[in-house]
């Protein structure tokens, strides 16, 4: 019996590993979903950026015919 108990412990410790293990790696894709998103924001406030300094510039070009 103590093999059985032994292994129904081990059982129990691999289960409880497993949990933590998926819920590191939702806890990951969640994370990387969330930098993404930044990523994206950043690449569009990026694109504004350079869209406005190129507003200035043709802008300043005009004024200075």
């Amino acid at each position: 019996m103590a093999g059985i108990a032994e292994s129904d412990g081990l059982n129990q410790q691999i289960a409880a590993a497993s949990e933590q293990q998926s819920q590191t790696v939702s806890q990951l894709n969640e994370e990387i979903h969330d930098i993404h998103q930044l990523a994206i924001k950043t690449s569009e406030q990026l694109q504004d950026t350079v869209e406005a300094g190129q507003a200035v510039a043709t802008m300043w070009g005009a004024s200075s015919c």
